[in-house]
């Protein structure tokens, strides 16, 4: 089995650090270990492209082109495959799309985007989510599928943990430490270290996710011990050595509805750490119930406070919580149970492809068959057609017909004129398709059933209805819009950048023909 691994980031990058030893391997969400459960993996060429819109099609030209033979779509996020998660939606991509959600599912602002995130949900076959909060907030939305959404356990690399801890021995862990930039409550942690003194570590992104934090750091004027480290990149290394000199680890957030600090988390957790972290219930499991910190409430220093000092002063309990932190992370939350439950589920998956493309089309077709059954009947069950139309009938009924008739009243003989023309209207049908002995073959049978795919397409058109008015509504409330997206239209030169090139469009084309010569030989050698 194989799989086309799909990562926002610059895959060929953590990957080659990865297998250095610079990079935790968790960051790949299990796709490094995947060839341990019998999953190869073909790695999504990576490209830095800002505009959403270049990214889909650059995505979509890198999956359909992919000349490996793959069995399903992994990815860490569906932001880039979008347009083949549509095509999905549409039966016009046969690979199954498996990937990681997340946010929970919501409701969209109008009803014109609601109605193309209910078709674009029909694309994903299966959705990873990080806990049970998030599934729970994705049922109330029409578009999730319970069916189709899991729960797994993402934890960190243990072994990339254990080797920052032989390698860079510490003679004594002092102090706090805040890392990542996603959504951080600044204000707040800063308030609370100020009051009390406690040295803290921050290291932050400039900006990120509209949070400009060179500003809101530098109007919150922090005291003497706390110190400020702005970061660029993605240096994951870097900062798990700097996470390992501290003592404690402060993850203090915004409110929001997912689960923003999880990678902080997973990596306190690695490195058997005590934690005091903003309340955050879309966490996977609950901080104060597992003993491996401290919860407090959203935006509320002064709780804040009263935690640093606790975690500060009794090193009894501060070290029993680096102990249970330690111990969910080698029962639960690692990257090897996240790798096998990813690795099952990708496996049913497509194993519920393969089982229903293995399905006969008799049974397919059944409900078909109820739905307009004259125009089934007559290419499904030919040959018992023929055997009731066979029997010399018209010779035989119109005598005996004549025998009864003669003495009958008037008011019969029309019964006798309407039994005739339905009898020889049955004739011109019986000798349009020849006497079979048997039933046609597979080889025999069209490869498209036009009907059903006439009755699919006027449902289609049936459910897309909707849409057209809705498209029709706002077409004049477009056109200034069109014209300004015009006007930042890329040039001819920037759009070559993300198109195949002519060698490649020349060997696509060259493999095309040779299909096609080796099906029409094939089809030959059959007739």
């Amino acid at each position: 089995m194989k799989v086309y691994f799909y990562h926002t980031q610059d895959l060929q990058r953590i990957d080659k650090e990865w297998r250095a030893g610079q990079f935790p391997g968790h960051f790949l969400y299990g796709a490094t270990h995947l060839e341990r459960h019998g999953i190869d993996v073909v790695m999504h060429k990576h490209k830095n492209i800002q505009s959403r819109a270049h990214l889909m099609i650059y995505v979509a030209w890198r999956v359909l082109t992919c000349r490996q033979h793959i069995d399903a779509i992994y990815a860490t996020h569906w932001d880039g495959l979008e347009l083949i998660i549509f095509l999905r939606a549409l039966h016009l991509y046969r690979h199954p799309i498996i990937l990681w959600h997340h946010q929970p599912i919501m409701k969209a602002d109008s009803s014109l985007r609601e109605m193309l995130a209910q078709v674009f949900y029909r694309g994903i076959d299966h959705m990873f989510f990080f806990s049970e909060q998030l599934i729970r907030e994705s049922l109330k939305s029409s578009k999730a599928r319970e069916e189709r959404m899991q729960v797994v356990h993402w934890g960190a690399d243990l072994d990339y943990y254990d080797r920052i801890m032989a390698e860079h021995p510490v003679a004594e862990h002092k102090g706090f430490i805040s890392t990542g930039k996603e959504k951080r409550d600044m204000p707040t942690l800063i308030r609370a270290f100020s009051a009390t003194g406690h040295p803290l570590e921050i290291y932050i992104a400039y900006k990120a996710c509209g949070d400009n934090y060179l500003e809101i750091l530098g109007d919150l004027r922090p005291s003497a011990n706390i110190h400020i480290h702005f970061i660029k990149g993605l240096i994951p290394h870097e900062l798990a050595q700097k996470v390992w000199e501290a003592k404690f680890v402060a993850i203090c957030c915004q409110e929001t509805n997912y689960t923003v600090g999880l990678t902080t988390l997973v990596e306190a957790l690695a490195f058997g750490m005590p934690i005091i972290a903003t309340r955050n219930v879309t966490f996977p499991f609950n901080i104060e119930k597992e003993g491996v910190g401290i919860i407090v409430p959203y935006y509320d220093s002064v709780a804040w406070e009263k935690a640093i000092r606790y975690l500060s002063t009794d090193d009894e309990a501060a070290t029993r919580m680096g102990q249970k932190a330690r111990q969910l992370a080698e029962r639960l939350y690692n990257l090897d149970t996240c790798t096998a439950e990813v690795a099952e589920a990708i496996k049913s998956v497509c194993h519920k492809e393969e089982k229903a493309d293995t399905q006969p089309k008799a049974a397919v077709e059944t409900p078909k068959a109820e739905a307009k059954p004259a125009a089934i009947e007559v290419e499904a069950k030919p040959a018992a057609i023929e055997v009731e139309a066979k029997p010399v009938v018209v010779e035989e009924k119109p005598a005996a017909i004549e025998v009864e008739a003669k003495p009958a009243a008037v008011e019969a003989k029309p019964v006798v004129v309407e039994a005739k023309p339905a009898i020889t209207e049955a004739k011109p049908a019986i000798a349009e398709k020849p006497a079979s002995s048997s039933a046609p073959s597979l080889a025999d049978q069209p490869i498209i059933n036009v009907e059903a795919l006439k009755y699919k397409l006027s449902h289609l058109s049936e459910s897309m209805q909707p849409l057209a008015r809705g498209m029709k509504s706002v077409a004049k409330g477009i056109q200034p819009a069109t014209k300004r997206m015009l006007s930042h239209m890329p040039s001819r030169q920037q759009m070559m950048a993300y198109l195949p090139t002519r060698d490649e469009m020349s060997e696509l084309w060259s493999k095309t023909r040779q299909l096609c010569e080796r099906i029409i030989k094939k089809v030959k050698s059959e007739k």
